[in-house]
Formats: C-alpha cells, sequence, structure tokens
C-alpha cells in the first residue's frame, strides 16, 4: 500500500511540534520519531506514514534518504521546503500527537535505548560493516503489533475534563498537579497553564 506522506512531511510535522518547546527537533532525535511514527502507523492502521526506506545504521534506525536534508551537528533543525500542516487527516494527526507526547517524554539517549533493543527490527539486521542493511515494513510493524502500544495523547486531557473547573482564554486549564507533566522539567508547582491544540511543551 503505498504512503499518504513523504518522510519530510512527516519530519516537518516534528520539527514545527517541538519548535518552541525545550527540547526542540535534532537530526538524531528526529530519525528516532520517524521510525516510532511509522511503527506505530504500521501497527495501527495496517500501512506506512511514508514511503522511504528505514535503515540500520550505527545509532539505529535512519531514514537515509532525507538525512542529507539537514546540516551537521547535534544543534536544532528547521523545517525544510514548504509545510502544509493541513495535509495530515484526521486519523493520522492524532498518530503523530501521540508519537509526539509520548515519545517526547524520553531523552535521546532513551529513545536511542529504545531503538536498540535486543529483540527488535535495528538489531535483527544490523552489521558493523558494509552497506547499512534495510529494515523492512514487515519487521517493524510485527514488531510494534507485539510491544506496548502508545496510549492516546489527549486521553489524559478528556479524563481531566472534570477537574479541570477554570478556562484560560476559553481554553481548557488543566489542574496544577499536572505542572509537572504538562511542563516538563522546569515546571513549577502551583502554576497552571493554558492549553490549546497548538501548545507545544517539553516532554522529558
Amino acid at each position: 500500500m503505498s504512503a499518504r506522506y513523504s518522510a519530510i512531511d512527516i519530519a516537518n510535522f516534528f520539527v514545527d511540534y517541538f519548535r518552541d518547546s525545550d527540547d526542540p527537533m535534532t537530526k538524531l532525535r528526529l530519525q528516532k520519531f520517524l521510525y516510532f511514527a511509522q511503527g506505530e502507523s504500521l501497527a495501527r492502521f495496517g500501512r506506512p506514514l511514508f514511503d522511504e526506506k528505514i535503515k540500520a545504521l550505527k545509532l539505529g534506525p535512519v531514514v537515509t534518504a532525507i538525512d542529507s536534508e539537514y546540516p551537521k551537528g547535534k544543534g536544532p533543525i528547521d523545517i525544510v521546503g514548504k509545510y502544509d500542516p493541513y495535509i495530515f487527516a484526521k486519523e493520522d494527526l492524532e498518530l503523530l500527537l501521540d508519537v509526539a507526547v509520548f515519545y517526547g517524554n524520553f531523552s535521546n539517549s532513551a529513545l536511542v535505548k529504545l531503538s536498540h533493543e535486543a529483540n527488535g527490527p535495528w538489531a535483527a539486521v544490523h552489521r558493523p560493516t558494509g552497506p547499512p542493511a534495510v529494515i523492512t515494513q514487515d519487521s517493524i510493524r510485527e514488531y510494534f503489533e507485539n510491544g506496548q502500544r502508545i496510549p492516546g495523547a489527549l486521553d489524559d486531557v478528556i479524563k481531566a475534563l472534570p477537574l479541570a473547573g477554570t478556562v484560560c482564554d476559553g481554553h481548557l486549564v488543566l489542574p496544577s498537579s499536572w505542572d509537572d507533566r504538562w511542563n516538563g522539567k522546569n515546571g513549577r508547582s502551583g502554576q497552571r497553564k493554558c492549553v490549546t491544540p497548538m501548545t507545544r511543551t517539553s516532554q522529558r
């Protein structure tokens, strides 16, 4: 089944989502998010988000076709080309948000560890020498289908509706007990934050 989007489309979503967070997207981090998003889509919908091949490199699964689009180094990266956030179908947008919120909780080293699991698709084909092997979509789908599924990003927000009790500029305000969870390492006890569809926060 042909994919609906290109890898750059998906990459641009994550770069844009984390642009104003404490953890803006880097090349290493982006490649992990592309891998996890592809796996979640294959497991959830039985179809890929993008057709570009994912290969098993030293630092994990990499979409090599887009790697050259970004400068070398560990610094934040920017959107490539023109980005239209309205191209995503509702179910795909929900999936991307799920991936962003869930995996946004992990450090770069933790993401590398997750993608290097001994029984995972990367470990099955990675070789230290020679050209990198392709990680097949079938192996990714099977691994994510049999693994722990990530929760929906908005599940807890919906559950919190009866508890919130206040709004800010017409938007839901989460309970103060959620501050550390939604503000990450910079969260402050007792401080509330407006939540809008486009709010981006660090999830470490």
